[in-house]
């Protein structure tokens, strides 16, 4: 059978009335225990008293370690007080912890706000975070290899020259010097620092260019057995003996011509550094052996991978090791270096290499164009079921207070109080049926009400009409008696 709503027949003014005098209290939160000031915390409960305790020590071991060197009874009292620190301040955040929860938690209204944060609001964060560490990873990976190849390009630059004139004064060694000369004149029109020097077999250095990184070599290393060396040798940097300078050398053996080489030197200074970045769009900043670093290393109490001017990996910034040799020597090492670059200057390197236009535009500038407003949709939709969500979170509790205001109501005795929740959903329902469950139990106290007044009455007439009658036995004549008085006979 249907329920059906009992009608709301009570006055208003009979409701206000009511409802103003039961004053309502304000929400009845769980039993908490109850709080302690300060001074009773540390002096009533364990912890604190631990904590003064281990406080006190404290002090204490601090006074006497002015005095001189402690004893090992002494460093064990402290080491025994920091733990009963460590163990009472843990309780305090742990119960402070679980306090702020509770009061942070009572309302459902911010429940519900931190379970979409979790839910729907922490996870895109997750996932932004995600597609940014892979972003630059990327990019990282991307600039190192742009700065190898533009270094190999020098590498491969030096070992040609050394190549062509080892070649040419192979078939003219009357001519040496000016071979030398001549592909000085023509290579160092790119590379303005290049240097060349020639070594002859009877001993003779004939060397060519400014020389200004170190001096020129005056013999063949006795390593150098290969007919053809290109690779990079790590010089120190003047001034900063944590700190090198890369040169790319390249050797080239005259041929029949015993130990005879043409060496090749292209320092990579600060224009070649500019032309780098000109070509990669990626900046050499600073340069690092292994034996600088294990230096740098031993210096700042062995931090492992230590490195001057501090390497970061940032979008922004990352490293590329090289291999290099010792000249004198010939054992091979490594050299890191640090790269910085910029993320636009990169992406516009790398899309440089598509020719394609989409109109007007380069096809990677398009591509971007693309991706930022799609960033930007993306943006504003997140953005929009925040709202939304937040929307219909207050809703949700705002529909939940109204309930928890009308329990409270009747909880104090005033069942004329009505919730209004116009919403026609679950809760708008159930406020329905509390508002019907109301007027249930108020009809129920009126009838009770009512019912009681009857019975009092007729308990009252009852009491009446047994004053009037006579009091003990009655006999026949008697009762005839009476019976004629009442009927007025």
């Amino acid at each position: 059978m249907a329920r059906e709503r009992l009608p709301d027949t009570h006055q208003t003014g009979r409701r206000r009335r009511s409802a103003a005098a039961l004053p309502l209290r304000g929400p009845v939160r769980p039993d908490d225990p109850p709080q302690l000031s300060p001074r009773e915390l540390l002096l009533t409960t364990w912890p604190g008293r631990l904590f003064l305790i281990a406080a006190g020590l404290k002090m204490l071991v601090a006074l006497w370690r002015l005095t001189g060197a402690l004893p090992t009874s002494a460093r064990v009292v402290s080491s025994a007080a920091t733990i009963g620190l460590i163990i009472s301040v843990g309780y305090f955040a742990t119960k402070l912890f679980v306090l702020m929860k509770q009061r942070l938690l009572w309302r459902v209204r911010r429940r519900l706000i931190l379970s979409y944060i979790f839910i729907g609001v922490i996870p895109s964060l997750l996932i932004i975070v995600f597609f940014l560490f892979c972003g630059a990873v990327l990019f990282m990976s991307v600039a190192a290899y742009l700065f190898k190849n533009g270094y190999d390009k020098i590498v491969d630059d030096a070992r040609v020259v050394a190549q062509a004139a080892a070649l040419e004064i192979a078939r003219s060694p009357a001519t040496a010097q000016q071979t030398v000369e001549r592909v000085h004149r023509i290579r160092s029109q790119t590379y303005r620092a290049l240097s060349v020097v020639y070594i002859a077999p009877d001993g003779s250095v004939h060397p060519v260019g400014r020389w200004e990184h170190m001096k020129a070599p005056v013999k063949a290393p006795t390593w150098l057995t290969d007919d053809l060396f290109a690779g990079t040798v790590a010089l120190p940097l003047q001034g900063s003996p944590d700190q090198s300078e890369l040169v790319v050398r390249s050797a080239a053996k005259v041929a029949s011509a015993g130990r005879s080489y043409v060496i090749v030197d292209i320092p990579i200074d600060d224009d070649r550094v500019q032309q780098l970045h000109e070509k990669t769009a990626v900046r050499a900043r600073g340069v690092v052996t292994t034996e600088q670093a294990a230096r740098a290393s031993a210096r700042t109490s062995g931090t492992a991978g230590t490195y001057p001017n501090g390497i970061a990996l940032m979008w922004t910034r990352s490293v590329i090791q090289l291999d290099d040799v010792d000249w004198e020597t010939g054992n091979p090492g490594r050299a890191t270096i640090s790269i910085s670059y910029r993320l636009g200057e990169l992406y516009n390197q790398l899309s440089s290499a598509q020719s394609i236009v989409v109109g007007g535009m380069r096809l990677g500038d398009a591509i971007l164009a693309v991706v930022v407003v799609i960033a930007f949709l993306f943006l504003i939709i997140e953005a929009v079921a925040l709202l939304m969500g937040l929307a219909l979170a207050r809703s949700i509790t705002s529909s939940v207070h109204e309930l928890f205001m009308g329990t409270e109501r009747v909880r104090q005795g005033d069942f004329t109080h009505r919730i209004e929740i116009p919403s026609r959903d679950q809760l708008g329902e159930l406020a329905g049926s509390f508002n019907q469950m109301t007027g249930s139990i108020e009809n129920l106290l009126q009838t009770a009400a009512e019912k009681k007044r009857l019975e009092e009455e007729l308990r009252i007439a009852h009491e009446i009409q047994m004053s009037l009658l006579p009091q003990g036995p009655l006999t026949t004549t008697t009762s005839f008696r009476w019976a004629a008085i009442v009927s007025g006979c």
